[in-house]
């Protein structure tokens, strides 16, 4: 496909496209933070950490990511019954 076809379509004709999004859904979490020193007992970092991030991850990205082009977009997929369920399902109606 050229670019003048796949430019086209993605300009005209996304709003079009009706797709089902079936796989793992996920939640990204992102930590930020300082390191001063390596673990004595194995090699790994002892962070201080200064902030968090959580994104859509997996499925649920490619769910979003399709939105944004402008197809009507359904997703499918199972998840649990806590917080990062609910920090999903906000991040899916914002």
């Amino acid at each position: 496909m050229d670019k003048e076809k796949l430019y086209d379509f993605v300009a005209q004709r996304t709003s079009r496209c009706k797709i089902l999004v079936v796989g793992d859904v996920m939640l990204d979490k992102y930590y930020y933070g300082e390191v001063t020193r390596i673990s004595p007992e194995a090699p790994v970092p002892i962070t201080h950490v200064l902030d968090t991030k959580e994104t859509l991850g997996g499925a649920a990205n490619v769910a979003h990511n399709l939105a944004l082009l402008g197809c009507e977009t359904s997703i499918t997929g199972f998840v649990g019954d806590d917080y990062h369920c609910q920090s999903l399902l906000d991040k899916f109606t914002a």
